[in-house]
């Protein structure tokens, strides 16, 4: 039970970050931060032992240490907050029991949280990366748009990773499947 409990805490911080726009409208020229940030896009991003390409046109959003790397780095299209395209990284801290992440589980979660929920469209566990990996994809509709989001839950020998990918649109939910290509644990 404290396992569900941990996970729905994990996916609502994830949507909040990923749903929410924090921005209030600047554009990138009149913005300073974050056309510095544009302007500095990094790939690869690493987090913890995962290391993963970035996709063109994205970068990573300051976070509340500065660093931009810390536990839950959020990383947004630079046409934000016009476009809320984003990715966002969780680690646990702490190994994670991959059978709590089952497709009920995660329909579950997200049709309280989320307006007009498709359900899992898809779910696959399996073996990436040398770790026993959950990929879920579904739909919702967010500030009059409909949303396409994938989460990869990654259970390492001492950690969880959740990478949440939330796109307005097909193509840039391919640009996201092909970052997930470069995705390398150490």
């Amino acid at each position: 039970m404290n396992m569900k409990k941990i996970a729905a805490a994990l996916l609502a911080a994830c949507l909040v970050l990923s749903c929410s726009a924090c921005g209030d409208g600047e554009t990138n020229d009149s913005n300073p931060e974050k056309q510095a940030a544009v302007e500095n896009m990094k790939s690869p991003l690493t987090i913890g032992k995962l290391t993963i390409d970035i996709p063109l046109n994205f970068y990573v959003k300051i976070d509340s240490d500065g660093t931009g790397t810390d536990k839950m780095p959020v990383v947004y299209m630079d046409q934000y907050p016009n476009r809320q395209d984003n990715i966002t990284f969780t680690m646990t801290g702490k190994k994670q029991n991959p059978e709590y992440y089952t497709a009920t589980a995660i329909d579950n979660i997200m049709s309280t949280m989320l307006d007009d929920y498709s359900g899992v469209t898809s779910y696959v566990q399996g073996e990436c990366w040398g770790y026993t990996t959950v990929k879920a994809k579904y739909k919702f509709h967010f500030e009059e748009k409909d949303r396409l989001q994938t989460q990869y839950y990654i259970f390492t020998d001492d950690d969880m990773y959740l990478l949440t990918f939330t796109a307005e649109d097909e193509a840039v939910d391919s640009q996201f499947e092909q970052a997930i290509t470069t995705i390398v644990i150490q």
